[in-house]
């Protein structure tokens, strides 16, 4: 019909339907863009080493999402380097199959060599993809109403800020860019039955897949559709050709490839660790979804004075609520069907790992979806003059919780992307201003091994030799993190070559960040001993950890190098006299 009116009139239409998504798109750069100001973060530093070949293994561009294959030659000698702390599993292994965003990562430091402004402008590229094919898929499926508006609670969510602010953490939004896409094209296949639609969407899902395994969080909805929706045109074990063929092919590399994690608390391998995972993924999924709608972090219900049953309680309430609304304005579109249903098993693949906001950019689009039409709903049912009473009744009903959700998705979560973005980009400065400042004699630094007492992160623990190396400093010949457990310490010097530190505000390797590197289950005994290259360490003191001696090979006075970090900043300190002892201050940044 279009074609008949004059060129004027189309694109006066044009411009009328592109202008919701234009300006949700300009408030998510709002929102979102101080990322582009994030300097690197933790294992961007370890794909940087790997790439300038500064890493103690060699690794493809391919894949630099191989930190350690699970191999005691590769964790003994990450271990022996002091990229991986000394209380690592034997046979830890971080490896993930994520050849595209690796790929990503290794054109960065081709294009923009060492400076993290360029990455970072690569990232916010990949959210605006992902907003556009969103907004390609919610028009589709939601119509012209629905769409824009679930478009700003998907795009102003404060779970894009890490995917967009730490680089290492590209992977989801490589993964969602391309599995929208793919849903988008998927759909059409569903609706039309035409091949060029299946052979586009199984390509956009391989895509999806390469970039890693958040793809699984994509392919959750068009199971949901495959099992929920009815109306066709393919019959659905064709229709789920298109994704299960190349996820068919993606579990068998990933199972053969040796790929995922072993021996670790942070990340549970459902394969391998059933039980463990089954016993914390409910209140794992409980967490994630109240975080979901409400828009409310699982822990701030704390604030309210809550156990985690009557907060999760209050939660179903209210998703209950929502669902008697949705369907008190009934008829309930089909879409919001399989977004609902797909938004909860697009938490599945993510509870592996401990919660965060970062986790739930796949599942904040079924969220979005039903939020959307759930609002055009209500203000729609109020407005207009021929709704039936009840309708009229059911909309004055949810137009408190409406607003609420309003208030939290479209303002509170926005306030907290950016105040979170901001947070990050002047937290690290100050942190890497700490590191790089680091009060360390540069003579004689190659070839001395350092000792860096307590840590107050993971990036302090293991990554500070490669931020003084882009300081300028040397680089070590090898790092040695004896805790990363903030609290204080008193350090004793029993012998000539050998330190004794003891926690004495409380236990440590018993922590979420340490049990990273160490499963609770083959967690260290007293008395057992690790053997590094310049050093045997013993756990002296159990039940809690209080206790742990570090017997070093090599003369203290010649070859190390003891620092420590506190409100002061990073400095090396002298070492004590044989037979005396200091306390040491918890490790923090300066602020």
């Amino acid at each position: 019909m279009s074609r008949f009116l004059p060129q004027r009139v189309v694109r006066k239409r044009c411009v009328r339907r592109l202008l919701p998504y234009l300006l949700v798109l300009l408030l998510g750069l709002f929102v979102h863009g101080p990322n582009v100001r994030v300097p690197f973060a933790v294992d961007d530093y370890a794909h940087e080493a790997m790439l300038d070949r500064s890493w103690p293994l060699r690794r493809a561009p391919w894949d630099l999402y191989n930190f350690v294959d699970g191999s005691p030659r590769e964790v003994r000698a990450l271990t022996d380097a002091g990229v991986l702390p000394w209380w690592s599993h034997p046979q830890l292994s971080f490896r993930f199959f994520r050849p595209l965003t690796s790929l990503t990562r290794a054109l960065d430091h081709r294009v923009f060599g060492t400076s993290a402004l360029g990455p970072h402008a690569h990232s916010m590229a990949w959210w605006i993809a992902c907003v556009v094919a969103c907004a390609l898929l919610f028009r589709r499926t939601l119509g012209d109403r629905a769409a824009p508006v679930a478009l700003a609670f998907f795009a102003l969510d404060a779970s894009h800020t890490l995917p967009i602010g730490w680089l290492a953490n590209r992977s989801f939004l490589v993964c969602v860019a391309f599995g929208l896409l793919a849903l988008w094209r998927w759909h059409a296949y569903r609706e039309r039955g035409e091949k060029r639609d299946a052979l586009v969407s199984s390509a956009l899902f391989s895509l999806s897949l390469l970039g890693g395994e958040y793809a699984l969080t994509m392919i959750a909805y068009a199971v949901a559709h495959t099992l929920v929706a009815r109306e066709a045109t393919v019959p659905r074990w064709r229709s789920a050709l298109p994704w299960a063929l190349p996820l068919l092919v993606w579990a068998l590399i990933y199972r053969f490839g040796g790929y995922g994690s072993q021996h670790s608390d942070a990340y549970l391998d459902p394969l391998r660790r059933t039980g463990e995972f089954l016993r914390v993924a409910p209140a794992r999924w409980a967490g994630q979804l109240g975080d979901l709608w409400f828009g409310v972090p699982a822990e701030a219900a704390t604030v309210f004075r809550w156990s985690p049953l009557r907060a999760r309680g209050t939660g179903a309430l209210l998703l209950a609520s929502i669902a008697a609304a949705l369907y008190a304005m009934r008829p309930v579109p089909i879409a919001l069907r399989w977004f609902a249903l797909g938004s909860a098993l697009a938490l599945v693949p993510v509870l592996p790992s401990f919660g965060a906001s970062r986790l739930q950019v796949g599942a904040n689009i079924g969220v979005s979806a039903v939020l959307g039409v759930l609002v055009v709903r209500v203000f729609e049912a109020l407005v207009r003059k021929d709704e039936a009473r009840r309708g009229r009744w059911t909309a004055l009903a949810a137009l408190l919780p409406t607003l609420l959700l309003l208030y939290g998705h479209l303002w509170a979560s926005p306030s907290r992307a950016r105040a979170g973005a901001l947070d990050m980009v002047f937290g690290h400065r100050r942190e890497l201003a700490m590191i790089q400042r680091a009060a360390v004699r540069n003579e004689g630094l190659s070839d001395a091994r350092v000792v860096l007492v307590a840590a107050c992160d993971g990036q302090t623990l293991l990554y500070s030799p490669w931020i003084w190396q882009r300081a300028g400093l040397a680089m070590p010949r090898s790092w040695l993190g004896l805790t990363g457990t903030g609290g204080t310490y008193r350090l004793r010097r029993p012998e000539r070559d050998v330190l004794v530190l003891e926690a004495l505000a409380g236990p440590y390797l018993i922590h979420q960040p340490e049990m990273m590197f160490r499963a609770r289950e083959s967690m260290l005994r007293a008395g057992d001993r690790v053997e590094l290259e310049h050093v045997s360490i013993t756990v002296e003191q159990m039940q809690p950890i209080r206790r742990v001696s570090f017997r070093f090979r090599e003369s203290i006075e010649e070859r190390f190098r003891l620092v420590v970090m506190d409100r002061f900043g990073m400095r090396e300190t002298p070492l004590i006299p044989v037979g005396s002892a200091v306390m040491v201050a918890p490790a923090e940044v300066p602020p």
